[in-house]
């Protein structure tokens, strides 16, 4: 579904990412892990289109989007999250997860039609009951607890109905059960025909959840496999432990 060809992303003299080569298999969940300035959320800026590449090339279901914006790799079906929760102030759950749903739906205001603003409506109470925010969708979104609040961002982000979803350390600042449960949504996710990526340091959040793992270091690619294979891997326990 993704693939990336000796992807490198230079700001000035430092390489953030070099000739990194990725494949991301349809239906799968792949997680990327790595220490703290290994290239990670770089990777997820440059596949978004927040960035673009020094060198190399990347291809979304055989589409280059190399020199994609933003706006047109959602519009192909890409999706993500950010580390910092980015919801908006004045909007309710409700609203929160309509936005996603009619920037994807809708392009310009001829298109307001009565017919797709009830089907996004309708989009959105099915993700509200999928991430049991039913109760809340009237509740201002800053005002939800904070497990609620990644709930909510990974909902807004499912509204642009997504092939390939994102999630950036989506159980940062979670407590045990939050994690628990934010472990059983994705799987869900995968199970509805959406493909996951996700970055997080939560080593046996990513263990437990992911068919293939790819651990960067320093912007280059020293791992890619099994759980059990990268766990075992002497490059990654140098990284994380030192030698």
């Amino acid at each position: 579904m993704l693939t990336l060809t000796n992807v490198t992303k230079n700001f000035g003299g430092l390489k953030a990412i070099q000739s990194l080569n990725l494949e991301v298999e349809e239906g799968q969940i792949h997680g990327v892990i790595g220490p703290n300035g290994a290239g990670k959320t770089t990777l997820f800026n440059l596949i978004t289109g927040f960035a673009h590449p020094t060198s190399g090339e990347m291809f979304f279901r055989e589409g280059d989007i190399s020199s994609n914006k933003p706006y047109q790799i959602a519009r192909q079906g890409i999706a993500r999250t950010f580390q910092n929760i980015r919801l908006l102030p004045g909007m309710t759950v409700s609203e929160s997860v309509m936005s996603g749903q009619l920037n994807q739906r809708i392009t310009g205001w001829k298109n307001h039609s009565t017919k797709n603003i009830r089907r996004a409506k309708k989009n959105v109470d099915e993700l509200l009951d999928f991430f049991k925010l039913s109760p809340y969708k009237e509740t201002f979104a800053l005002e939800l607890p904070y497990g609620l609040q990644r709930s909510l961002e990974i909902a807004r982000a499912l509204a642009t109905e997504p092939k390939l979803l994102l999630l950036d350390e989506p159980a940062a600042g979670m407590n045990e059960q939050e994690t628990e449960m934010l472990a059983e949504d994705i799987a869900r996710i995968r199970g509805e025909g959406c493909t996951v990526v996700v970055i997080e340091h939560d080593m046996s959040f990513i263990m437990g959840l992911c068919d293939r793992i790819t651990v960067l270091n320093f912007g280059m690619k020293i791992a890619d496999g099994t759980g059990d294979e990268v766990r075992n891997n002497p490059e990654v326990i140098e990284a994380y432990l030192g030698k």
